[in-house]
């Protein structure tokens, strides 16, 4: 018999065409800057260092979109391999940013 459900009708709607998507939803925390200064005590440690690369490799290959570059640099750091797709692909971003204006944070 004809599988039920989806677009175009099923078995009880006398349906024909069926028309399936698939999507992927990326989620990514990028924790912050992180400022040796204030974190750290003036002492710069490899997650801070990894946190600050990642980034700086992020906005490197933002840059290169908002440019028109033909060459994005996406395999120059983990972060910008992972997104990849959902930057520079079909698809929609949404960034959501939470900030604070207090100068001591």
């Amino acid at each position: 018999g004809a599988p039920s459900g989806g677009a175009g009708g099923g078995a009880a709607g006398g349906g024909g065409d069926y028309h399936s998507r698939s999507t992927t939803l990326t989620i990514v925390d990028l924790a912050g800057s992180e400022s040796t200064a204030l974190a750290h005590g003036g002492r710069a440690d490899a997650a801070g260092c990894a946190v600050n690369r990642g980034l700086l490799a992020l906005g490197v290959c933002c840059a290169a979109l908002a440019k028109g570059q033909g060459h994005v640099p996406f395999r120059s750091h983990p972060l910008t391999r992972l997104l990849a797709a959902p930057l520079g692909g079909r698809s929609v971003t949404t960034v959501l940013c939470c900030v604070t204006d207090d100068a001591a944070s």
